[in-house]
């Protein structure tokens, strides 16, 4: 009952048009910069993911962000993870290490045409392996960001999803 909940308060609040015409920049509002448009890092080490598929897992904890020497993964990025909570019985139990594409994340960001796009948590999708990338559940719930993880050569987890962004 929780769960479609917290789904709905998420897709209520997922993507947010912005102007940026010239009438706009008359009243005082200044245009994005490029450094805004970046997208905001917001997963580093020991932080705690809610998982978005049906894997088993429940909640997972970040141990190492794979990328060349970054501090912090953003959306599409590949982690390394732990399991804190699981689900009996199924693939993936407590205490197992793996790899997982982070999908959403709590930090508002830009996307290069100039939508902001609000995620309302911070969660993860659980992967085979780093060269395999395709998910180990058979579901993945909650909105996913299209653009974000194309980029990033993840097209199993779009494909498995319910709802895109």
């Amino acid at each position: 009952g929780t769960d479609f909940k917290v789904l709905a308060r998420v897709c209520d609040r997922t993507v947010v048009p912005q102007s940026s015409t010239r009438e706009d920049q008359g009243k005082g509002e200044e245009p994005l910069s490029s450094s805004l448009r970046k997208i905001k890092s917001m997963i580093q080490l020991l932080s705690k993911l809610k998982v978005a598929d049906n894997s088993g897992a429940r909640l997972v904890q970040c141990i190492k962000v794979l990328k060349s020497r970054a501090k912090t993964a953003s959306v599409g990025d590949l982690i390394t993870v732990t399991v804190k909570k699981a689900r009996p019985h199924k693939q993936v139990q407590k205490k197992d290490v793996r790899i997982a594409v982070v999908v959403r994340t709590k930090a508002t960001y830009v996307r290069s045409n100039g939508i902001k796009v609000s995620l309302g948590e911070n969660s993860c999708v659980i992967l085979n392996s780093r060269s395999n990338k395709t998910p180990v559940g058979t579901r993945i719930l909650g909105p996913i960001p299209v653009r974000e993880l194309r980029k990033s050569k993840i097209i199993k987890c779009i494909l498995l999803a319910k709802s895109v962004i």
